[in-house]
């Protein structure tokens, strides 16, 4: 018989074997019960953690002050994919703006109990941007009289078909010059091709009509020089839709900038850019229409550098090139330019802007660089880098409705990032389908000229009246022309 000594020894008895499962088994019980409760620690401070986060969500929403159009609500990001390598911090902290009240209210003027017809409004150029503009003037309760069609063939019963289609607005007319002569229009859509856009604005003006004038304003800085003078000898309101300053997330943004938040602002850049269908007569390509990348889609991008810094450049470069799809054109296909603003010039301050105070001056060394293109697809964003962060306009940022703002340590990585969000008014598509992206904005500019006119009067009927809106004034638009006429002419473009 074996000794004890002798099972001791020996690895392979049974009774060590079963000794030693019976140890293993215990041992992964306890690990087991050791891991549920683990478990049911972890989701319980989770449920925790998810119920403070909603709760201080709550009492933002409930709780701000700051302005009754906004709320912002805090957390913390640690998605490394949200931001460039170079701006990736673990936990950024983040806030989300979401600008309330973006819808438009009714119409203001409608308030105004001493007009039966209150503001009337008529259409000018009956093309695709001008359904869209109509739905929202539709849309937003404004009261329609009159549209015109030009010079194509069945003007007149174009223009029926026109106002028939948009409840049947009361007078139509295939001539501008009936238009301008109807005594029941008091402000005029022009919405022709951009080689039409001076001659039809002057005949209004001439005609005693206010103008919001599509943009470009004019192809030529001399003649916005002379549209303004014959607003200011009229007594007349004149303002060029550009519809991107009146977008409650650029008015947001206009604020920041003001605010000195992010400090000196040395740099900005934009790439607007499609591509056009390769139809020769087309508004887009043909040079008799006023076609070209610059003045469609390069305009916005001079009137958004000029928001941010509101003086002439001391200098501005431009290179374009004339063909798409193999072939040549008239007109710029696609425009490169420069802007520059010498640091060795004084100018006046965002602040001082903002702050109506002239004097207010400061030295500002800063450049944009933009691409207009009809041969390729773009980003459509605004961005704008500064001392203490960066600033993105996102797409479309001529119509935007999302920017985001980046801020850095000193000397640091990503410190805050505050996503800005707004919504769009509401498009009625039985009117037709939209032409051109988020064509609903255009209530917001609608909304601007009522107001004015509902606070100030309408110019012809009451005096000083509405003459600028505060947003665009006339010294805005001519700045806007000088440099957009001044970037065609040294790519060439009245050389080809």
């Amino acid at each position: 018989m074996p000794s004890s000594t002798d099972v001791e020894s020996n690895e392979n008895h049974p009774l060590l074997r079963d000794g030693k499962k019976q140890h293993v088994n215990d041992e992964n019980k306890k690990d087991r019960r050791i891991f549920t409760v683990f478990l049911i620690v972890l989701v319980f401070i989770g449920g925790l953690i998810c119920i403070s986060i909603g709760w201080k969500q709550h009492n933002s929403r409930s709780n701000n002050t700051e302005s009754p159009w906004i709320y912002h609500t805090r957390g913390k990001s640690s998605q490394k994919d949200e931001y460039p390598w170079w701006e990736t911090s673990n936990h950024v902290d983040t806030t989300y703006t979401k600008l309330q009240g973006s819808l438009p209210a009714p119409i203001i003027s409608a308030k105004d109990s001493k007009r039966t017809n209150n503001l009337r409004w008529g259409i000018v150029g009956l093309g695709r941007i001008a359904r869209d503009f109509t739905t929202a003037l539709t849309m937003a309760g404004a009261n329609i009289t009159a549209v015109a069609a030009g010079s194509l063939p069945n003007a007149t019963a174009r223009a029926r078909h026109f106002a028939n289609l948009y409840n049947n607005i009361p007078h139509s007319y295939g001539s501008y010059q009936e238009l301008a002569a109807d005594p029941n229009v008091d402000i005029v859509y022009v919405a022709t091709i951009n080689s039409l856009h001076y001659s039809t604005a002057m005949m209004m003006l001439q005609a005693g009509k206010n103008v919001l004038l599509e943009k470009p304003m004019t192809m030529e800085y001399t003649q916005a020089q002379a549209l303004v003078k014959a607003a200011e000898k009229a007594n007349r309101l004149l303002v060029t839709n550009y519809w991107t300053r009146f977008f409650p997330v650029v008015k947001y943004v206009r604020s920041i900038l003001a605010s000195g938040r992010l400090g000196d602002i040395s740099a900005m850049r934009g790439d607007f850019g499609f591509p056009t269908p390769p139809i020769a007569n087309d508004r887009y390509l043909n040079r008799d229409s006023g076609g070209g990348a610059m003045l469609d889609v390069g305009c916005y991008l001079v009137n958004l550098a000029l928001l941010v810094n509101p003086v002439l450049p001391q200098q501005i470069q431009a290179s374009a090139q004339t063909t798409y799809m193999d072939h040549q054109y008239r007109i710029d296909t696609e425009m490169g330019f420069l802007l520059n603003w010498d640091s060795a010039k004084k100018t006046p301050s965002m602040m001082a802007v903002e702050n109506n105070n002239k004097n207010e001056t400061k030295t500002t060394p800063m450049i944009f660089s933009g691409q207009a293109s009809f041969r390729r697809p773009s980003s459509f964003e605004f961005e704008i880098n500064a001392q203490h962060g960066r600033l993105v306009i996102h797409n479309p940022a001529n119509a935007a409705t999302a920017a985001t703002v980046y801020e850095y340590q000193t000397f640091g990585p990503l410190k805050h990032v505050e996503e800005i969000r707004s919504e769009l008014p509401p498009f009625d598509v039985s009117f037709g389908p939209e032409q051109y992206p988020r064509g609903e904005g255009f209530v917001y500019i609608i909304r601007e000229i009522e107001q004015c006119m509902f606070e100030k009067g309408i110019p012809g009927d009451a005096k000083p009246g509405c003459l600028e809106l505060e947003e665009l004034t006339l010294q805005d638009q001519l700045l806007t022309v000088n440099v957009t006429d001044t970037v065609l002419r040294s790519a060439g473009y009245w050389d080809w």
